[in-house]
């Protein structure tokens, strides 16, 4: 019997599907979108935009930036060219702040500042102490009568 197992070929499956567009060329095309075309039009580099130069739907540049270590290396290059010009366009006031800060929530900023209160309750009480010495020596101050001659 394992004689039958060893002679049988192992077959791997057949590819299936369209053959990918992916190519040296549309790395090239890429990175001159990068470093010229994005600024005829737009005032930050997108996916969306890289998309539509190269002529390809969004989500195939998420499926070879996942697949293609240089396209992602473009896409990378493309976020932190997109997230220096938010920044510096919205500190120097040529891009819209609120937009700026909505499009930086992608790269992790956040708009919010949160505050934690860490107080123990010893700190409360003793703060509740002096506040009410404090009250009653102002009360008596205003309120008591000077002792004098009468």
């Amino acid at each position: 019997m394992e004689e039958n197992v060893k002679n049988q070929q192992i077959s791997t499956p057949k590819k299936r599907g369209r053959p990918t567009k992916f190519n040296k060329e549309l790395c090239g095309k890429a990175i001159q979108y990068l470093e010229t075309e994005f600024k005829k039009d737009e005032p930050i580099p997108t996916i969306a935009g890289l998309a539509l130069f190269l002529k390809i739907p969004r989500q195939k540049i998420y499926i070879y930036s996942e697949q293609y270590e240089d396209f992602r290396d473009i896409v990378e290059n493309l976020l932190a060219l997109q997230e220096k010009r938010l920044l510096t366009g919205a500190l120097m006031n040529k891009l819209n702040a609120k937009i700026s800060a909505l499009m930086l929530a992608k790269h992790g900023y956040v708009t919010e500042a949160k505050q934690q209160t860490n107080v123990k309750i010893e700190q409360i009480e003793e703060l509740s102490k002096l506040t009410k010495q404090i009250m009653e020596e102002k009360y008596e101050e205003k309120y008591d009568e000077p002792k004098g001659d009468a």
